[in-house]
């Protein structure tokens, strides 16, 4: 069953999702969450974007997840 994604954060002024917020995002475990702000982080760096490690861009983060 599916879980809804209640955010509660303002987009507009919260640019990064950090591991913490993944994991409530995506229901899932610290590594997991970590994992795909890793691959997040992966694809911004190829496309020559600067990185931080265990934070990502939020509209990135959801093109990753495939929600956007």
């Amino acid at each position: 069953m599916k879980q809804e994604v209640n955010e509660k954060i303002d987009t507009e002024t919260v640019r990064f999702v950090t591991t913490k917020e993944a994991m409530k995002i995506m229901c899932c475990s610290r590594p997991a969450a970590s994992r795909a702000i890793h691959l997040t982080n992966e694809r911004l760096k190829k496309q020559g974007c600067y990185v931080m490690r265990g934070r990502c861009n939020r509209q990135a983060f959801f093109e990753t997840l495939g929600y956007r």
